[in-house]
């Protein structure tokens, strides 16, 4: 943790709990694009989020604001207490019970299951006001930081501009019927595990999309297997018949890849070599799922 943390931490609880001594403040291990701390008062335990200056950029945190604040009265994350929008600061409930989940958590079907209906509630929440997740005008947005960045050496795959074709085309094959409030970025180190149940945390890219999104999204970060592929969907659908709902997960899954691939790329822009690499890893894997859909 630096000084320059260390003094943005403490001016923010001073905002939020002006009464409480501030004991500990330790820093939270994870996240591409944030840092986060565990801090300790003489009255309760917090959670503080400080934005990193790329992701600041390329975040709306009054929409963030918004659904955190709605997805609180659905109990699937820890109680908000303070959001920043300008600064894009967060300061919730420290879940002392709760650790974050791996790729191992999710080969224990109960916590699948678990993630399954966690979706399952939040896609049936009925909440429509919130901004579209609106992927192909992210992904102009990520183009254009990265051109703009050419003459520092950055620069989109040699085949982006055919794989982006042959992407799009797959997903107008796969629209959805509805949009719902997704949560867009439910990797397996943005749930939290406790005794008897999950949380899902950080809705940094929360909005309206398709909600088979999400499931594939979940299934993608955590290197799922067909089993458990199968045990997420039937929990989802409340069914045994989801073979028909493979495809479209396979879909979403190379468009998945072929956004946050894109992302990467970015922030390498000022993170450097590491993510250059995850960009790299996932626009291959993306291809992989392409040969699998019959489309490369």
């Amino acid at each position: 943790m630096t000084e320059n943390e260390r003094q943005a931490v403490i001016a923010t609880m001073l905002r939020v709990k002006p009464d409480e001594a501030i004991i500990a403040i330790k820093t939270i291990a994870g996240g591409l694009s944030n840092k986060s701390f565990h801090v300790t008062t003489d009255k309760a335990e917090y959670f503080v989020r400080l934005p990193g200056s790329t992701a600041q950029s390329l975040i709306d945190r009054k929409n963030e604001k918004a659904i955190t604040f709605l997805v609180n009265d659905l109990d699937i994350d820890a109680k908000l207490y303070f959001f920043d929008d300008d600064a894009g600061i967060k300061v919730s409930e420290y879940l002392s019970n709760a650790i974050m989940t791996t790729t191992e958590d999710f080969l224990d079907d109960n916590i699948t299951f678990l993630a399954g209906k966690t979706f399952k509630k939040l896609h049936s929440a009925g909440f429509s006001n919130a901004m579209i997740f609106d992927t192909r005008g992210m992904l102009r947005t990520y183009e254009k930081a990265i051109q703009d960045h050419a003459n520092q050496g950055f620069k989109l795959y040699d085949d982006y501009a055919d794989m982006k074709i042959r992407v799009f085309k797959l997903m107008n094959d796969f629209k959805p019927s509805k949009l719902v409030l997704c949560h867009n970025d439910a990797a397996q180190t943005n749930w939290m595990k406790a005794p008897g149940r999950i949380y899902l945390i950080d809705w940094e890219f929360a909005g309206m999309n398709d909600p088979m999104w999400d499931l594939a999204d979940l299934s993608i970060e955590a290197n799922f297997n067909d089993h458990q592929d199968d045990v997420l969907l039937k929990s989802y659908f409340a069914t045994d018949n989801v073979e028909s709902m493979k495809q479209a997960m396979l879909a979403n899954k190379i468009y998945i890849d072929f956004v946050w691939s894109t992302w990467g790329k970015v922030m390498s822009i000022n993170d450097g070599s590491s993510m250059e690499e995850y960009a790299l890893n996932r626009y291959i894997r993306m291809k992989a799922n392409m040969q699998k859909a019959g489309i490369l």
